[in-house]
């Protein structure tokens, strides 16, 4: 029990760390992706109030614009 109380700022700063990339690696990306492909999608079928509504877009231009929003982001 002594050896817990001892390195205890230690421990926890190891599980700040690991919480931390885990975040910064796991979750914000997964996030960004998501974000940038409802984003994507939108503009490719023209955007607006009615883009839910069509149903084709063009790939080439959902590319582009998936592209465009990842490095926007920082991917």
């Amino acid at each position: 029990m002594n050896k817990i109380k001892e390195y205890k700022w230690f421990i926890l700063i190891i599980i700040l760390v690991l919480l931390l990339s885990f975040y910064w690696f796991e979750y914000r990306p997964s996030q960004i992706k998501k974000e940038c492909s409802i984003w994507a999608v939108n503009q490719a079928k023209g955007g607006g109030l009615t883009a839910y509504l069509k149903e084709n877009y063009n790939s080439n231009v959902y590319n582009d614009y998936y592209t465009r929003c990842l490095r926007e982001k920082g991917l």
